[in-house]
């Protein structure tokens, strides 16, 4: 007999049997979750897990040295020693002496009691050191407190780091990290021969280091905030093989934030599956083509030239001997060590300190006449001996195109027209080959695309054609641009450095060679990484005996004392072919004072291109002097200079006084 209100049998099983599968649901999605936990967010739980209390300290690696030639230092990773503090360690007192005892090192190492306003700004760096020792608490007091200067880690001098080490004895938590700064020793010297500031060697080329991005951080792992990477220059182009790879330390720390030593059981437990060390690798040294000693005779040579730059390259090979940009800067202050004041300084500098002339593009002028020459003689439009009028005067259409001299040069050969750098000449051959057909040829001295040095964002030029001028000028192409095409005005626009390659052609037969700075890369036991080897680009020794006539007119421009325009580049040494260049900036009124009396962006740019010797060609050398006036006044005695002295240190010129004479009759 059922009670009355008393469910069935069957009902109480149907209730068991859904209670059931509710329980083993739950259960099942448990144990999945579990394994899910266990299985799939292991690895990343453990990981999560382990940064609670598994630190990772990183080792810095020492970035490779950057050598000239002969194995001279030009940029080293040296140690450096920095200054931080454990809070937990230090009490009221510690902390007042110790900020005592830091006045005392710091005012007889660095002189700052001979200052008022040094004296002032130390006491705020005091102050705030005070405030950071003080505030941190809980877990964030065991964390390293570094002494900043200026927003930045105060480097320490050796003789600070031994009064420090001394100080540990009676103050606690005080620590000495260590780590590496980029050094450039040849920019810290004064030389007996020299008249400039000691650190204007080349900056441009090495470049300087800096702190990466945050953008950059988030997109390569392997850089932190305090890295230094390469901002400019060969340390930029080459981070790769300078960089080196970091390694790091592990080690456990006790939940209050502590280290703890390695041998305990539940630090070895901790870390077990762990790696603990990965020892940091040095990156490659990197061995240059320029020499130290050059660097300094082209930035002798170019004192007293507010802006410009010089460069001297091989003939047979390419290498770059020296090559220097005025103004510059010292990049031991911009690798780390930059003021707000003095970067503001450099930056409304008008003569632009950061910028690598060098490689930028500049109006060439008459140095670029000798593509003018060899298209018009490969053309089959010009005898190289044929006499031709050169009026000072010459109408074209509805404009006169003056030359330098307005009496004009009468009836010349090519090699006059070079020496004198007669431009009605240089007109007439432009009219006949065209606009479209000089771009060709000035593409074959290798104008008109980079010269693959690859550094600064090098300029690739331009060479106008009639498509460019449609485009871009306003009223499209006139033939009159041809003639201005011609003499290297209009939109023709070179770099320092594409000259340099242009003029060792000529002297080295026709080879346009690819210049190159690197010439091995090499690891700390001496071993080679790689080696460059020169590269031919393009050649015009086809046509030999057309160079043999530019060269011709290129040693009377210098070496022809009624004539040449370059006759204050001669050497007493030897004999050299060279051409000036003086590139109008701007429509001006004529007369000899035009160089002087105008406001510094007004003036032409100063342009002298050469090689020596004359007979057996060893080197290219080019001068660019921004807005420097006249390249035959401005230019070709630093020419001079720099030859004069590269042939007392190196032996330039092998002939006799006597060959010389008889070689100018």
């Amino acid at each position: 007999m059922r009670i009355q209100g008393e469910l069935p049998v069957a009902a109480y099983r149907r209730r068991a049997v859904r209670f059931s599968l509710v329980a083993l649901a739950v259960c099942m999605l448990l144990i999945g979750r579990l394994a899910y936990l266990q299985f799939v967010e292991g690895p990343t739980l453990k990981m999560v897990s382990s940064d609670n209390y598994v630190r990772t300290k990183r080792l810095p690696a020492q970035r490779g040295s950057i050598l000239d030639r002969n194995g001279n230092v030009l940029a080293v990773h040296e140690p450096a020693f920095g200054l931080a503090f454990q809070p937990y360690r230090l009490t009221d007192d510690d902390i007042q002496h110790l900020i005592e005892e830091l006045k005392k090192i710091f005012d007889e190492t660095e002189g700052g009691k001979n200052s008022l306003k040094k004296d002032a700004v130390r006491t705020i760096h005091y102050l705030d050191l005070v405030k950071q020792l003080k505030l941190p608490r809980g877990a964030d007091r065991f964390r390293a407190v570094p002494f900043l200067v200026d927003g930045k880690r105060k480097i320490l001098t050796r003789k600070q780091v031994a009064q420090i080490e001394s100080l540990r004895a009676t103050i606690p938590g005080i620590l000495v990290d260590h780590r590496y700064m980029r050094r450039y020793p040849q920019h810290e010297h004064k030389y007996d021969d020299e008249d400039d500031k000691p650190w204007k060697l080349g900056a441009h080329l090495l470049g300087y280091l800096g702190r990466p991005t945050a953008y950059e951080i988030r997109a390569n792992p392997k850089y932190h905030v305090d890295s230094m990477l390469g901002r400019a220059g060969l340390e930029r182009r080459l981070e790769p093989d300078l960089a080196g790879k970091d390694g790091f330390e592990r080690y456990v720390v006790s939940a209050s934030g502590r280290k703890q030593k390695p041998d305990v059981a539940w630090v070895k437990k901790a870390m077990k599956g762990i790696v603990p060390r990965e020892d940091p690798k040095r990156g490659f040294d990197v061995e240059l083509t320029v020499d130290a000693k050059i660097q300094r005779i082209l930035t002798s040579a170019m004192s007293g030239r507010d802006s410009g730059a010089a460069v001297v390259i091989e003939v047979d090979t390419g290498a770059v001997l020296g090559i220097v940009s005025k103004p510059t800067f010292d990049p031991n202050v911009w690798s780390g060590r930059l003021t707000r004041r003095r970067k503001q300084a450099i930056d409304n500098d008008p003569h632009k300190p950061m910028v690598d002339k060098s490689v930028q593009a500049y109006f060439p002028g008459s140095v670029y006449k000798i593509v003018t020459a060899f298209a018009a003689m490969d053309l089959g439009m010009l005898d190289p001996l044929e006499l031709i009028e050169s009026p000072g005067a010459y109408e074209f259409g509805n404009r006169t195109f003056h030359c330098h001299k307005r009496s004009g040069h009468g009836r010349i050969n090519l090699a006059r027209a070079l020496s004198a750098s007669a431009d009605v000449y240089f007109y007439k051959l432009g009219e006949q080959i065209g606009i479209d057909r000089l771009a060709q040829y000035g593409r074959r001295f290798g104008f008109g695309r980079r010269t693959g040095l690859s550094i600064n964002g090098e300029s690739k030029g331009l060479m106008p054609t009639k498509a460019y001028h449609d485009e871009t000028t306003p009223g499209g192409y006139q033939y009159g641009l041809a003639l201005s095409t011609a003499v290297g005005q209009g939109d023709v626009r070179t770099t320092p450095l594409q000259v340099a390659v242009a003029y060792a052609a000529l002297a080295n037969g026709g080879r346009v060679l690819k210049p190159y700075v690197v010439n091995r890369v090499i690891r700390s036991d001496g071993s080679v990484v790689r080696q460059t080897k020169p590269t031919v680009v393009d050649t015009l020794a086809d046509q030999s005996e057309f160079l043999i006539s530019i060269n011709e007119g290129l040693r009377q421009a210098v070496h022809d004392d009624e004539f040449g325009t370059g006759y204050l580049a001669a050497v007493k040494d030897g004999l050299i072919g060279g051409k000036t260049g003086t590139a109008q900036v701007r429509k001006l009124g004529r007369g000899r004072n035009r160089h002087v009396i105008r406001h510094f962006r007004e003036r032409d740019h100063a342009w002298f291109a050469a090689f020596a010797p004359y007979d057996d060609p060893k080197i290219a050398v080019v001068v660019f002097i921004e807005h420097g006036g006249s390249g035959g006044k401005q230019a070709a005695p630093v020419i001079r200079k720099i030859l004069d002295k590269y042939n007392r240190s190196f032996t330039l010129f092998a002939q006799s006084n006597a060959i010389l004479t008889e070689g100018n009759r």
